[in-house]
């Protein structure tokens, strides 16, 4: 267990308590919607208690793994799972089916929710009973589920998987408190009755559980995106009257590029906040100069302990930073030798909040995660490389594994990709180390292009802008940079590229 983990939540109600409350209150306002089909509150507990009668077991599972896109379907069986006392394990749809199986046996699920396709693909599995999304719906009780189990905020709510852009993936195991406070932090931001959320990113992603328990908390109705695109987004914000959205940069990036940004009407929207991974500053410009309403970039972890808030317009001399820590948060900076460095100096950033997860599935991978500093309390390795500056604003250096030392001198990708990003050819780029036989390691970017450009060109616009030691060695042009199910660019992709490249001479 973290030493941070929260153990009593001062009026603690569960998510699923929350959702019976505004089934009573308010029994026809629209609580889901989605492409084909709207719930009110009445038929979300219906639908929910539904699924708590096809999970109760006797004994109850521990945990249920969920095999879904972001549908109606898949968040009610979700929300079942939670009522039947058990906790989500929310894997990713688009992994191979080699994977979800990995991911199966680490999380000891003994029962699986998914849709027909996906639960076929896979086959039997062993030791799991599977329930089939449209079979179970078909099939469900009608009368209210009143097992009632036992839910406070040391219950585990959901196990998440990270990414795996830079490791193996890793089961990370948060509460029921946790989510409360992201459901008390939603109603700070403006959530509520007769406020309408938008939900786009996938539904194992932590994002879109924020999302979703912060707006269903706090009794808003919640906007379903199955599949992203710029233009559906635009569309739906026009129809429903969005006021809150939280997304990656990728997606804002793509509204911003498309037609549709300038020829709807997004004025309903109150608050977008933007998390996953660093905004570039040019991005950020561009939202202040354009985007309706507040605008909010979070930086943080599935893990938890280290966040930072940025209000672009409150701030907009601060924009090449990720703002200051989120109040009851403490984050430090460490070095190689994990002692803390002073303001201005650049080494691993360490945070510590009462909304650190309950820990990892793997005791291996926690214990690596964890840094004590010297009065005895347990921080956790956010594996990024930042520096805070006299006035508390952190800014992000990189991953602790993506930095480059080439001839000796320390480089930072993300000062790299600032300088590459401002040339207007430039639609998206990222920078990896490649192995050097004189300077140990050079950097070479990729970048994507809004317009043709000769990739010599942009390698001597951007060293001419860089100091000696940073210069890139080679700009390579692709058609977009990979990126995983969250919206982060998967650097591992991008050397297995570049080694493919090199291997072929």
């Amino acid at each position: 267990m973290m030493g941070g983990t929260v153990s009593v939540v001062e009026g603690f109600t569960s998510l699923t308590d929350r959702i019976d409350d505004f089934a009573k209150a308010r029994p026809g306002t629209p609580a889901l919607i989605g492409p084909e089909e709207m719930l009110s509150w009445r038929d979300l507990q219906k639908r929910m208690d539904g699924w708590a009668h096809s999970l109760s077991e006797d004994p109850p599972p521990e945990t249920v793994a969920l095999l879904s896109t972001n549908t109606l379907d898949g968040l009610c069986a979700m929300l079942g799972i939670l009522k039947v006392g058990a906790y989500v394990t929310l894997l990713p749809y688009h992994a191979s089916d080699a994977t979800i199986e990995v991911l199966l046996s680490d999380s000891g699920a003994t029962v699986l929710v998914g849709d027909s396709d996906r639960l076929q693909a896979l086959g039997h599995l062993h030791d799991v009973k599977t329930h089939s999304l449209g079979e179970t719906i078909s099939a469900m009780k009608a009368e209210p589920f009143e097992s009632n189990p036992v839910i406070n905020a040391n219950t585990l709510f959901n196990c998440a998987y990270s990414s795996g852009t830079t490791s193996k993936p890793k089961g990370i195991l948060q509460s029921h408190g946790l989510r409360n406070s992201q459901i008390l932090s939603g109603g700070i931001m403006g959530m509520g009755p007769g406020r309408v959320s938008i939900l786009s990113t996938p539904l194992d992603s932590d994002t879109t559980i924020v999302g979703l328990v912060g707006a269903l908390g706090n009794g808003s109705t919640v906007i379903l995106m199955e599949r992203f695109s710029a233009d559906g987004f635009c569309e739906l914000v026009e129809m429903h009257g969005v006021t809150h959205t939280l997304m990656v940069p990728v997606q804002y990036e793509r509204i911003l590029a498309s037609d549709s940004f300038d020829n709807t009407d997004l004025s309903s929207l109150q608050l977008s906040l933007c998390t996953g991974a660093p905004l570039s500053v040019a991005t950020k410009i561009d939202l202040m100069d354009r985007w309706p309403g507040a605008f909010i970039e979070v930086y943080g972890l599935t893990e938890g302990g280290a966040t930072t808030l940025l209000s672009l317009r409150d701030n907009p001399e601060k924009l090449s930073t990720v703002g200051r820590p989120f109040p009851g948060t403490d984050m430090r900076i460490i070095g190689d030798d994990d002692a803390e460095l002073p303001v201005g100096e650049i080494g691993e950033i360490v945070g510590r909040d009462a909304n650190m997860m309950v820990g990892y599935t793997d005791a291996d991978a926690q214990s690596a995660i964890v840094w004590t500093s010297p009065d005895g309390l347990d921080f956790i390795r956010t594996g990024d490389l930042g520096a805070f500056d006299k006035d508390g604003f952190l800014t992000i250096c990189g991953r602790k594994k993506d930095m480059l030392i080439s001839g000796g001198y320390n480089i930072y990708p993300p000062d790299l990709e600032t300088a590459l990003s401002q040339h207007p050819a430039i639609f998206e780029c990222a920078v990896i180390g490649r192995p050097d036989q004189r300077w140990g390691e050079v950097p070479v970017a990729y970048a994507g292009l809004r317009s043709n450009c000769d990739p010599s060109l942009l390698k001597q616009w951007v060293n001419e802008r860089l100091g000696k030691t940073q210069r890139i060695a080679d700009v390579r042009i692709i058609d977009s940079l990979p990126r995983n199910a969250g919206g982060k660019v998967d650097k591992n992709a991008l050397r297995i590229m570049e080694e493919g490249k090199l291997s072929d001479g």
